[in-house]
């Protein structure tokens, strides 16, 4: 069951979202992304797993506008801050919306957004269908004429279940999707654990994602990187 505390934060949310009146999908509606803390207005080659024109391409084709309107913030780094567990989510914990970015040791890079605040007392799946998978490189598995290896894949709540996003204390690992009998053809959609050195992607229902988002088509990788990024309240881009 949904906390009280946790109702009121997705109805917040919501809320701030209604009065958006512009399409998203007109480019020229999407500022250019700006990083809290970085003077620097380009960040090309600064120390982010992802370039400016990936964050760019997360915003305009991804992000809900009110989010995609916000300045980011990092709010974690594995490399950083560390793999414990409990690190995580003293600095991640509360913040609401946030995007997960996973760098493999291939050198991929795929994640998450959520809607949904990361709250250690939640109880099995929660989330908001605003929730996304997505990766970078040719892994999209529902598009045969995809070419763009560079390109962007993103995998949208589906509506067919409500396995988006979970938070497991007690064995330290975060989720996203799943189906209703967990598989090796239908598991999560991506999952971190053991200290955030490995993770998990399969074909998942909740974001028909059709098959693991890694480029080689592996159900399981080693981690090289992490970063959790929010969209602080009163920070326009």
């Amino acid at each position: 069951p949904k906390t009280k505390n946790r109702v009121q934060d997705e109805e917040k949310y919501a809320e701030e979202t209604t009065p958006i009146p512009a399409e998203k999908e007109q480019m020229d509606f999407i500022p250019t992304v700006k990083i809290l803390g970085d003077e620097t207005p380009d960040h090309e080659f600064t120390p982010y797993l992802l370039s400016q024109s990936q964050m760019q391409q997360l915003a305009i084709a991804a992000l809900p506008p009110l989010a995609a309107l916000r300045c980011w913030k990092r709010i974690y780094r594995l490399s950083v801050d560390g793999d414990d567990f409990g690190t995580f989510l003293h600095r991640t914990q509360g913040h609401a919306p946030t995007l997960l970015v996973i760098q493999t040791k291939g050198l991929q890079l795929l994640g998450a957004f959520t809607s949904g605040p990361w709250n250690a007392s939640e109880r099995g799946f929660y989330g908001t269908s605003e929730s996304f998978l997505f990766s970078f490189g040719c892994s999209d598995h529902n598009n045969d004429d995809k070419e763009d290896e560079e390109g962007l894949n993103v995998y949208k709540y589906s509506g067919l279940n409500r396995y988006v996003q979970l938070l497991d204390v007690h064995k330290q690992r975060i989720a996203f999707g799943g189906s209703e009998n967990l598989s090796p053809e239908n598991g999560f959609g991506l999952c971190l654990e053991d200290n955030f050195s490995r993770g998990s992607t399969a074909a998942c229902e909740t974001f028909n994602t059709g098959g693991p988002l890694t480029v080689n088509g592996k159900e399981h990788f080693q981690v090289l990187d992490v970063e959790m990024w929010t969209f602080p309240a009163g920070t326009l881009a």
